[in-house]
């Protein structure tokens, strides 16, 4: 069964250089580099230069102020650039598509919004005193460069930064921003001990099936047959519905408010949620330690609930607006 947590650190996360690190762009406040510019060659039609002559040019020198943090225009252009380099290279896209370069502006607004993250987070970390340690951020490198080059797409290293048109000081800064999400992720991710319930269920389309379900569990089969029979929660039907161990704020709440509040060892009436009609029986309820994929996820939940926290109490203007 699908869960309702959607929202990751992707937010801050523009994943197009670090691949699974992430990478991000970089604040005005700081001297990290700005990418470089990729060698001249002959412009393809409908490719870079083209993307590049639809955009929306901002008037002014800022685009946006964090806390007082100037995000300069320049800055921002050149981020806006290297994501549209990333996307032409790896889908090659043709930017003469008007469907297509109706999709910058939306580009354009998301790296604004990049950087303005970004900023804070910086801003966060440092008073917070966070910190990356320079050892670990060595050890990334090196498994961040590995990871690109495995594909074989790129013959080596210097090969992907002209691609891209960066610097190897611009792609370890953005690996440093990556750890220092991490670093707040550890402190704001919330607790990692929690009350958690094992439960199996039963998914079915209509209400009239979930009570054939049940009277045939009260006749005497059992809800690991009748999951595999009736099921359509693919997922887990093959296993007697069995969903493991899981936390509050996981499920869709109609399901959770049920399965936190049965006693172990009971069936749950019809449960109505948008995927259908849940039948749950629980088998067991205690405080234990997130793991694995639960563990991420609920610690992404509680990072981005605090970090907009954050973000409504700070000042931020946003000086470029796409589309007025």
């Amino acid at each position: 069964m699908k869960t309702r947590i959607t929202i990751t650190i992707l937010f801050l996360i523009a994943a197009a250089l670090l691949g699974a690190c992430g990478s991000q762009a970089t604040p005005a406040s700081t001297n990290t580099p700005e990418p470089t510019a990729t060698p001249e060659a002959t412009p393809v039609p409908g490719g870079v230069e083209t993307a590049l002559s639809l955009i929306v040019q901002p008037e002014s020198d800022v685009v946006a102020t964090v806390n007082g943090v100037a995000i300069s225009t320049e800055l921002y252009l050149g981020e806006v650039e290297r994501q549209i380099r990333f996307i032409t290279e790896q889908y090659g896209v043709d930017w003469s598509d008007p469907e297509m370069a109706a999709t910058l502006t939306q580009v354009q607004d998301q790296m604004l919004q990049q950087l303005i993250n970004l900023e804070l987070v910086r801003q966060l970390g440092a008073a917070e005193g966070a910190s990356v340690d320079e050892a670990l951020l060595d050890q990334e490198m090196e498994a961040s460069k590995a990871q690109i080059l495995a594909d074989g797409m790129y013959p080596d290293w210097e090969a992907f930064l002209e691609a891209n048109g960066i610097t190897e000081e611009y792609y370890r800064s953005r690996v440093e921003d990556s750890l220092l999400i991490d670093e707040l992720v550890q402190r704001h991710g919330g607790d990692t001990i929690v009350e958690q319930v094992h439960a199996e269920h039963i998914l079915v389309d209509d209400a009239e099936t979930a009570q054939t379900v049940l009277d045939e569990l009260a006749a005497g089969k059992t809800f690991e047959e009748l999951a595999q029979e009736y099921s359509t929660d693919t997922g887990s039907k093959d296993i007697g519905g069995d969903l493991g161990w899981f936390p509050r704020g996981v499920m869709v709440e109609p399901f959770e408010e049920a399965a936190f509040s049965l006693e172990i060892g009971a069936v749950s009436e019809p449960i109505e949620t948008d995927y259908g009609y849940h039948i749950i029986k629980v088998l067991g309820k205690e405080e234990r330690p997130l793991e694995g994929t639960m563990l991420e996820e609920v610690q992404q939940q509680a990072f981005t609930d605090w970090f907009f926290e954050e973000k409504d109490k700070a000042d931020i203007e946003q000086l470029f607006m796409l589309g007025e």
